[in-house]
């Protein structure tokens, strides 16, 4: 991040939520993706049988007239590996986990994104709610100004 960028730099906290289908902090995503018919149920059932990490369906952007929503699939990372910077231009999450997997072989997994905004946001008000299934969501209104 420039200089610039960096003092209007907001790190949000990781909040813990309980499931995507029941915790009232998904509720206005829920509602986006049902308008959308971007099948989410399918998507969790498909993620947390998968053994695949990949970009999931959960992966979206969403632009609405009051505010912006970020789903990212973070499944695998614990909230305390999760990083969100938010800039009024820009979304950054990143995470970076060691698994252990069979015979104690360790495996370095790490994940980056970062979002333009096609307006100011405004990054104090922002929040970040992360799933029991590892689905992140990350939302904020855009600036009056």
């Amino acid at each position: 991040m420039g200089f610039l960028k960096e003092m209007y730099a907001k790190s949000l906290a990781i909040k813990k939520c309980l499931k995507f289908a029941e915790d009232n902090c998904f509720k206005n995503i829920r509602d986006t993706l049902s308008k959308f018919e971007i099948p989410w149920e399918k998507a969790l059932e498909e993620n947390q049988t998968s053994k695949i990490r990949f970009v999931s369906a959960m992966d979206h952007v969403i632009f609405h007239s009051d505010r912006f929503e970020i789903l990212v699939d973070t499944r695998g990372f614990k909230p305390e590996e999760i990083k969100c910077n938010m800039t009024p231009t820009s979304v950054e999450v990143t995470a970076q986990t060691d698994a252990k997997i069979d015979n104690n072989v360790q495996k370095r997994m790490s994940l980056s994104r970062q979002y333009m905004l096609p307006q100011n946001a405004v990054p104090e008000n922002g929040v970040c709610c992360l799933s029991q299934e590892g689905i992140l969501l990350i939302t904020a209104p855009w600036s009056n100004k």
